[in-house]
């Protein structure tokens, strides 16, 4: 949450405390020992009341994926990557 408010994305990424998610994302790095940032919109309107009604369907591509959401995304994550991570 600090990065995305240095950033200037805070409403972005809304501190609110809930559960941990675990999606099948988590084999790729505990099986294939390949680092990644998995970054899911959380959506309690959708059917699920957890992601989108388009996540893991066809519909889930690039298109359905707001510029500025994607440019929060991308400059928290480089905010993340110079700042919070020892390299």
């Amino acid at each position: 949450m600090d990065a995305a408010a240095r950033a200037g994305y805070s409403d972005f990424f809304p501190y609110s405390p809930g559960s941990e998610v675990v999606d099948d994302h988590v084999y790729i790095n505990t099986i294939a020992n390949i680092p990644t940032i998995d970054i899911i919109q959380y959506d309690p309107t959708s059917r699920s009341r957890t992601f989108g009604d388009y996540w893991h369907t066809h519909n889930d591509n690039m298109s359905i994926i707001d510029k500025n959401t994607l440019k929060a995304v991308g400059q928290t994550l480089l905010e993340v990557l110079f700042t919070d991570v020892n390299l």
